[in-house]
């Protein structure tokens, strides 16, 4: 499975061997991510110039990556674990590239 947040057009997360956001999926918890997913969406829905096309594109990729913490969180019974973990002990296999 793509993350997410891996976007081919943009290089903010995967212009590295080792991107960012896997980098942050190994020190933070479901919890926190959560919490980073919540605060991207609200940033987007609140910029002043509007709804454009791109905040909207943005959005609903936090909205997914947002569905997928939460199916961890499910799926473990747990949000303090590290979202490499939840990945791990589900057998889940994300790719980066």
């Amino acid at each position: 499975m793509m993350h997410p947040l891996i976007n081919k057009e943009s290089t903010h997360y995967n212009n590295r061997d080792n991107p960012t956001i896997k980098k942050m999926e190994d020190i933070y918890t479901v919890e926190d991510m959560i919490s980073f997913c919540k605060v991207n969406i609200f940033k987007y829905e609140d910029r002043e110039k509007g709804q454009n096309e791109s905040d909207k594109k943005k959005i609903k990729t936090y909205e997914d990556y947002l569905d997928l913490l939460y199916k961890l969180s499910y799926e473990t019974g747990r949000r303090h674990i590290l979202v490499c973990d939840a990945y791990n002990y589900l057998g889940v296999k994300i790719e980066y590239k």
